[in-house]
């Protein structure tokens, strides 16, 4: 304790105070930009797109799990970032990856529809 009263009784900061509270606020501002509002990375969003793109079949939870969030705390966050749900936002992706191959022309209608449903 008479360390903080020393520097409280001091009228200049410790350089070594400066530093750290410069490297927190950095961090700080760091965090900051690479999270969205919502509380998703572009990071963990594009990570999302990717574990669909590998795997349509996949749920929510597995998303959850792919980016390190607990399905229940993962759905509140997607649903902020996103502005529609995950389940909502992987049939959206499954039809698109539906639509792509369809357009490729190189698989029959019947295996992409196995494939994407």
């Amino acid at each position: 304790m008479d360390g903080v009263a020393d520097e409280l009784a001091s009228p200049a900061p410790d350089q070594t105070v400066l530093r750290a509270t410069a490297t927190l606020l950095a961090h700080a501002v760091v965090r900051g930009a690479q999270t969205r509002h919502g509380g998703l990375t572009q990071a963990q969003l594009r990570r999302c797109a990717e574990r669909v793109g590998d795997d349509p079949w996949c749920s929510p939870a597995d998303l959850a799990r792919a980016i390190g969030l607990s399905p229940d705390w993962f759905a509140r966050v997607f649903q902020r970032a996103v502005g529609e749900s995950a389940r909502r936002w992987i049939m959206r992706r499954r039809l698109h990856i539906a639509a792509e191959r369809l357009a490729a022309g190189d698989q029959p209608v019947a295996s992409i529809a196995r494939q994407c449903r």
